[in-house]
Parts: structure tokens; sequence; C-alpha cells
């Protein structure tokens, strides 16, 4: 059998292919909005993804596993208050230096950080949820 992934990261790195790691070694990419299924020779393995330099945690995967691939809240709202830095800036007299500066403490805190989460759902589950909503509707 194999994991599944599934990329539903939004509009964050949209159109660029996510890096899957399997156990600190790169193994495959991801387009947003796709499923890739991984078949590997043994489990429980560590799993991570990566795109420009952010990363996600690490998480044990096992076979049948699935496992999906968000952008984390503070992720989005760092972007948000660089872009508004950024505008700041450019209404200074020092904008070039403000701007290189804002992206340079951008660039180590994404490093830095989490800016994805992995998390192993039930897809059971999850139709179930689903088909309940629609019914109540």
């Amino acid at each position: 059998m194999a994991v599944k992934i599934i990329r539903d990261s939004g509009s964050m790195g949209s159109f660029s292919k996510m890096r899957i790691f399997i156990d600190g070694s790169y193994c495959e990419s991801i387009r947003q909005g796709a499923v890739e299924y991984l078949v590997l020779k043994s489990y429980p393995r560590k799993l991570q993804v990566r795109l420009f330099g952010a990363k996600s945690n690490t998480i044990e995967v096992n076979d049948n596993d699935t496992v999906v691939i968000r952008t984390k809240k503070s992720t989005i709202a760092l972007l948000i208050v660089y872009m508004i830095g950024i505008f700041i800036a450019a209404l200074t007299s020092y904008s070039y230096q403000l701007i290189i500066g804002l992206l340079i403490i951008y660039l180590l805190i994404s490093v830095l950080i989490d800016s994805y989460y992995l998390e192993i759902i039930d897809e059971d589950k999850d139709k179930n949820k689903k088909t309940k909503k629609k019914e109540s509707r």
C-alpha cells in the first residue's frame, strides 16, 4: 500500500511545487491541489515538506495514512505584516533600505518557524462530516 498526500495549502506558493522529504531525503514534488501516493518499503517513516526554505513539521507516517498539507495561519499573518511594512517603507525617504531589511527579516522568520503543517486525517470521518453538512442544508 501507500501513503496518500493531499496538498491543500491555499494560495501560499501555489504556483510552485512543494518538495516532499522522507527521513530527510528528497523523494517527490507535489503541486497545489494535487494528490500523491508514496509507496514506501518500510514503515513508520518521517515525513516533511519544504517550499523555498519554508518547512513543515515532521510527522511519522504509516501504511495507508492520509496526510494533508496546510498553511499555518501565522504564516499568512506574517506575510500580511510584511506587505504592510513594504507599503509604509515606500512612503519614507529610506524606502530601499527598509524594504531590503524587511525582506531579510521576513526570510529569516519564515525559515526559522514551520510555515506549513502536516496532519494525518481519517478520510472516512471526513467524508461523513461533509455528508452530514449537505443533509442539514
